[in-house]
């Protein structure tokens, strides 16, 4: 129902689901939810190995003035290791084969453009159509490059910490005055 701007209390949960227990029990006995809270999120990711498949759950509770709860969730399927997957070998060649293909058509339209002259050569609708096409594909390789980095980069501090590392934590120190406290 509104928006918030990043500051607050963390607490990050990991260990056994009986340290967990007792961490929420703690919580509970500090009355870390009280009348001053306005949203609690609990936000999870889960990776199931047999489907190649990272779930990103979050789950918010909105405190209401007066008086209630309005929750929310959000679930979002992610898969990232494509290339681990029984099609990974032909998504593989399906990309190199459209990154030459890109590469073959700026190529063409380079040629004509030099044959024809800028300012005819831009007169033509055609010619508006083919460097659309060439940019959206120059656009999605470099999407597809960031995904790549950015998952790679996951995946590296995911095997450093064993485990212990959400995506957020990346965002968390990014943000300034944020007050972070660790259970352990």
């Amino acid at each position: 129902m509104d928006q918030y701007s990043g500051g607050g209390y963390v607490v990050r949960f990991k260990g056994s689901s009986k340290l967990i227990r007792t961490n929420l029990r703690t919580l509970e006995d500090l009355k870390w939810v009280n009348n001053h809270t306005r949203a609690v999120f609990f936000e999870f990711a889960v990776y199931n190995a047999n489907i190649n498949l990272f779930g990103v759950a979050t789950l918010i509770a909105e405190f209401i003035p007066g008086g209630g709860i309005k929750p929310f969730y959000r679930i979002d399927p992610v898969n990232l290791l494509r290339h681990h997957d029984p099609d990974g070998g032909f998504n593989t060649f399906a990309l190199l084969v459209y990154s030459v293909f890109v590469v073959y058509f700026t190529m063409k339209e380079l040629i004509r453009l030099k044959q024809r002259g800028f300012m005819t050569y831009f007169q033509d609708y055609w010619s508006w159509g083919e460097w659309t096409i060439i940019i959206a594909g120059y656009l999605s390789g470099g999407l597809y490059l960031s995904k790549f980095m950015l998952t790679r980069d996951i995946l590296t501090k995911f095997a450093e910490t064993k485990g212990n590392f959400f995506v957020t934590n990346m965002l968390l120190k990014a943000l300034d005055g944020l007050k972070v406290k660790n259970f352990k």
